[in-house]
């Protein structure tokens, strides 16, 4: 919910979805990842769903 919070905030609430794709840059990430760390340590990379 964070990574889509800051893109919302970035794109001044334009659309998101399949044609809206954005790459985080890393420092965001890192703080993202830092602020709400996952349980295992394993972090996944986007996966699209299946259409």
């Amino acid at each position: 919910m964070a990574y889509r919070q800051f893109v919302c905030w970035v794109r001044k609430g334009q659309p998101l979805g399949k044609k809206y794709r954005v790459t985080l840059p890393a420092c965001v990430v890192k703080t993202i990842r830092e602020e709400f760390p996952s349980p295992d340590g394993n972090y996944e990379g986007f996966k699209p769903g299946s259409s």
